[in-house]
């Protein structure tokens, strides 16, 4: 693994949400692509694109060096930590279990999809 020169906060400002939060996720030890979509209630291919992602913006190539990484960056394991139980206590109950389809459908008729 290439050292980084990037701190907690540059790499914590680069992420969207849903990125931080399946970094959060990987670190929690969520070791595979569908056990992470299903606690974000999205697909596995959409988490293996932002983990993609995750891994471009710090600079390693494969997993496993990423969940070294960001242990390895002081604060940045909690910070993402934090950013996960935040989103998880701003969710209502009700939506947060719910698939990503079934989130949508009720809106499907008002948009016309």
């Amino acid at each position: 693994m290439v050292e980084s020169s990037l701190d907690w906060f540059d790499v914590f400002q680069r992420l969207n949400p849903r990125q931080k939060r399946c970094a959060a996720l990987l670190v929690s030890g969520y070791s595979t692509n569908t056990a992470i979509a299903k606690r974000l209630g999205t697909t596995p291919s959409a988490v293996a694109n932002n983990i993609s992602l995750i891994m471009d913006t710090c600079g390693v190539s494969s997993r496993l060096n990423l969940v070294v990484f960001i242990v390895r960056t002081p604060g940045l394991e909690q910070k993402l930590l934090e950013f996960e139980e935040q989103v998880q206590r701003e969710k209502p109950v009700a939506v947060q279990n719910l698939p990503y389809s079934n989130r949508v459908a009720p809106f499907a008729r008002e948009w016309q999809i």
